[in-house]
């Protein structure tokens, strides 16, 4: 491309597309050649000629098909969720509405897809891309996620793949695309692309390629044309170049109360500014880099330099790294166990070959001449061959015949001791992939296992880092772009039933589920989907219902249930969840309904309970006036029986009284009677005396 009256600009764009292809076209060769050994094409043109030219025909055992889809299997069977949490406690509440509405973007712009193929790109030739950005088609969700091929993605060589913004100077997107689908798209540059189109395809024509990368390879391998950077002339097809760069700028920054920074953006509202002057604890002017974009295809610039508008300032590709090399390049699986598939494959070749092959030593007088020796061998090595040779000739030891078979099982011993380094390497051993193995201790097996998971240990570690990259991307767009009532339909990991959220949703004033603010941190965790892990999991929920509270034991059979693989289990759990107690309705509810019902639901509760209470001292009381009545009867009754007894003791009194008097009356009378007949006897005994006085006289 003839930049030299370009723009500055535009020069200095096409010069990292230059570095980039320059720079990188070594590792990617080697990552196009691990796409091959991986889709089969393992052999190479000259080992080929050279098994032919002894007469070997060269076969292919793909042993890294199977060691690269354990990994694939292990991805799409254990399932992960990126997850949102909050920074500050005033934002955890919009968390889980934050992880709720990544989930839905990724089922939009079907993600599972999108990240299972970028995975395979991690895996195989070692570095993946998904794209973050803005759809501009309002049919379609705004926040947009998108898979790019590795081959039409690059970025800037002298850093690693994984470094972002303050590193990583620019990445652009290659991709072939039809030109009157691009002139549709910048219909004021329709007539200038039109001329680009002509002068490129004079320039193939002529013979002037400018370079060739892997995703021109599959151009010609579609025998679409011989492409150059910028045109395809077999159809009209032109390859137009998305670059992202950073460059420094001067920014304001604001510390609020909760230790999170603002930045005072030029487009922000003034008073949103205001409020965040106002309220704010410290403020700083810091140099960043901020992210710009740009499109053009050769000389023609489709769309000029403009701020990213994603709401952030890290590229919008996601890488999906393998490995790095000691040179700082991406690599995949398939790279350290290519030297062993290549070897299995010409080992196998060998040794069949040396199986149904024979050496013949035979004297010179045997045949005539090398066409009669020519056909004796070959007669000796076919499967149905017949010679005839003269009597005596092979007891005397003329002619001898020595079969290959020793040579032959040489050759599997070395080629089996490959496979078993390729298993080593790659961390597909027998044991983890299910196949017949030789060990049968149970704690072997789990170990064996177990160095199959450590293999691939660093593969799903950058695998998560990736996804959390994902993560903040999707929520930075999200943040963005959604600024009114949306309604959100997700599909829950744990049920795969389908629920709907609000968001922004205003109520007397107020913003509910307000997904515009905040912060978050993105974290991944593991979903696991293995029939064993499953079966400890029921086995857990299980033993959980036998110990725990009669209340709890609907909500762990509906949770047991759900990790069933039953058929119509959704049929039979909207059956048996009213008989149990559970609101189905619960599932259509969003965080903040749900916590809303469990906040009515204590109110009842305490209400309920505040009745109870009520009762029950309303009962203590009955109960305590009731015992005091009862005390008071019991008191009337002491009494009474105190006054009965005090009467009983008074007429005793009374009587014992009565009875002393009678018995002084009677000892009165009779003391009176005794006075009475001692003066009578006195009376008496005077009469006497005087009688006998007057006898005597």
């Amino acid at each position: 491309m003839n930049t030299m009256n370009a723009p500055k600009r535009l020069r200095q764009w096409a010069g990292y597309v230059e570095e980039a292809h320059l720079a990188g076209r070594v590792w990617r060769a080697q990552s196009w050649r691990d796409e091959e050994m991986y889709d089969g094409d393992q052999a190479s043109p000259e080992d080929i000629a050279k098994f032919k030219e002894i007469g070997v025909e060269l076969l292919t055992i793909n042993r890294t098909f199977p060691a690269v889809n354990l990994i694939l299997g292990s991805q799409a069977i254990n399932k992960t969720q990126i997850t949102a949490k909050a920074r500050t406690g005033k934002d955890s509440e919009i968390s889980q509405t934050m992880s709720e509405a990544i989930q839905y973007v990724i089922d939009c712009n079907n993600g599972d897809l999108n990240i299972s193929l970028a995975f395979k790109n991690q895996v195989v030739p070692g570095i993946g891309n998904l794209f973050v950005g803005r759809n501009r088609d309002p049919r379609y969700e705004t926040v947009k996620v998108a898979y790019r091929d590795w081959k039409e993605c690059h970025s800037d060589p002298f850093v690693s793949p994984w470094a972002d913004a303050g590193q990583c100077r620019y990445k652009f997107w290659e991709k072939w695309v039809d030109l009157d689908a691009l002139q549709a798209a910048y219909t004021k540059k329709k007539s200038e692309l039109e001329d680009l189109y002509l002068t490129l395809t004079e320039m193939v024509r002529d013979g002037n390629a400018y370079t060739t990368d892997e995703a021109e390879l599959v151009e010609e391998m579609k025998q679409i044309a011989v492409g150059v950077p910028w045109v395809d002339i077999g159809r009209r097809r032109v390859r137009p170049v998305e670059i992202w760069y950073t460059k420094p700028k001067d920014c304001l920054f604001v510390m609020m109360q909760d230790g999170c920074w603002y930045e005072l953006e030029d487009d922000m509202d003034p008073r949103q500014q205001h409020e965040l002057l106002v309220n704010c604890i410290q403020f700083t002017r810091v140099t960043v880099p901020k992210m710009y974009n740009a499109v053009f295809c050769s000389s023609v610039i489709l769309k000029d330099e403009s701020p990213s508008d994603l709401g952030h300032d890290l590229y919008p590709n996601v890488p999906f790294v393998g490995y790095v090399d000691r040179w700082g390049f991406p690599y995949g699986v398939p790279r350290q166990i290519r030297g062993q598939d290549e070897e299995v494959n010409k080992r196998r070749s060998m040794a069949l070959a040396l199986m149904r092959s024979r050496r013949t030593i035979a004297e010179d007088d045997i045949a005539k001449d090398k066409k009669g020796f020519d056909n004796l061998h070959k007669e000796l090595n076919a499967i149905d061959g017949m010679a005839i040779v003269k009597k005596g000739s092979i007891s005397s030891g003329k002619i001898q015949v020595k079969e290959n078979t020793e040579l032959s099982n040489a050759q599997f011993a070395i080629m089996a001791q490959s496979e078993r380094e390729i298993q080593e390497i790659s961390g597909a051993n027998g044991e983890a992939m299910g196949y017949q193995t030789n060990v049968t201790a149970k704690v072997g097996l789990e170990n064996k296992q177990q160095r199959s998971g450590i293999m691939t240990a660093t593969l799903l570690n950058n695998y998560r880092f990736a996804l959390k990259a994902l993560g903040l991307r999707i929520s930075a767009g999200i943040q963005k772009t959604w600024t009114g009532p949306k309604i959100l339909r997700v599909t829950d990991r744990l049920t795969s039933r389908d629920k709907f959220i609000e968001i922004n949703k205003v109520v007397d004033g107020v913003v509910q589920n307000h997904i515009s603010k905040g912060q978050f941190d993105m974290i991944v965790t593991d979903v696991p989907k293995s029939d064993t892990i499953r079966e400890k999991n029921l086995n857990l929920i299980i033993e959980w219902v036998k110990k725990s509270p009669p209340e709890f034991i609907p909500h762990l059979m509906n949770m047991a249930f759900e990790m069933t693989d039953l058929p119509n289990k959704d049929q039979f759990l909207e059956k048996i969840k009213p008989l149990m107690g559970y609101d189905p309705m619960e599932e259509d509810m969003t965080a903040d309904e749900r916590k809303q019902k469990i906040i009515e639901q204590l109110e009842a509760e305490k209400q309920i309970q505040a009745k109870k209470a009520q009762l029950e001292d309303e009962n203590i009381q009955l109960e305590i006036n009731k015992k005091r009545l009862e005390n008071a009867k019991i008191e009337a009754e002491i009494n009474k029986i105190l006054a009965d007894t005090n009467k009983i003791n008074i007429d005793t009194q009374d009587k014992a009284s009565e009875s002393g008097r009678k018995a002084e009356k009677h000892e009165m009378d009779r003391a009176n009677f005794v006075l009475d007949t001692t003066a009578k006897g006195l009376d008496v005994g005077e009469k006497i005396v005087g009688r006998e006085s007057e006898n005597g006289e």
